[in-house]
């Protein structure tokens, strides 16, 4: 059935199927990056460093959100280290965005693109009272329609998701960050800045 859609659809059908590989390849690499970064989360050590606990001597960690304020904690007299990781964590969380935001534009055109063919090859069937003609026109200018909105919702949808985790993340990693210093401050050790400002990178 799928490769009869894609066979009446025309050859349109095959740059829209490619460019629905590429969105999909880069949908599934940020949703690795997502859930590698869920599955790394040390909650327990996020906690007590919140709390301005000191870390001991080498205390080591694999959630990059959690080294962010290990960095702060760890050299409170240099806040811009822990800010640089932050925001750097946040430039990863951004990454091939920009690749989905331009497969669901050309998904769009591409799939615009065949139902004018698709119409223009119908409009020459009735030109010339030739039913054949016109049904495989329509079918392909469908067909490609079809499948073109499909890529574009799907990489939209993706693109529009994984930005907002990555705009929490930043506001989490700015909140956190804030939430250390001031822990640190209780105990009488200062952090630097008034306010370390994630979004700003």
């Amino acid at each position: 059935m799928i490769h009869e859609f894609i066979q009446q659809g025309g050859p349109w059908m095959y740059p829209i199927l490619g460019v629905s590989v590429i969105g999909l390849t880069f949908i599934l690499e940020r949703a690795w990056f997502w859930f590698t970064l869920w599955l790394r989360r040390d909650l327990r050590l996020r906690r007590r460093l919140l709390h301005g606990e000191q870390p001991a001597r080498g205390t080591r960690t694999s959630d990059p959100r959690t080294e962010v304020i290990l960095d702060l904690a760890t050299y409170p007299e240099d806040p811009d280290l822990a800010l640089e990781r932050a925001q750097m964590l946040v430039r990863d969380s951004r990454t091939h965005l920009r690749i989905l935001a331009i497969a669901s534009g050309v998904g769009s055109s591409l799939g615009l693109f065949g139902t004018v063919v698709g119409m223009s090859e119908s409009f020459k069937g009735v030109a010339l009272t030739n039913p054949e003609v016109i049904v495989i026109g329509l079918q392909s200018a469908l067909n490609t329609t079809v499948l073109g909105l499909v890529v574009y919702i799907i990489c939209y949808v993706a693109h529009a998701f994984y930005s907002q985790l990555s705009v929490n993340l930043g506001q989490d990693l700015e909140e956190e960050l804030n939430t250390a210093r001031r822990a640190l401050a209780t105990r009488g050790v200062t952090a630097g800045a008034p306010t370390l400002e994630v979004a700003k990178a």
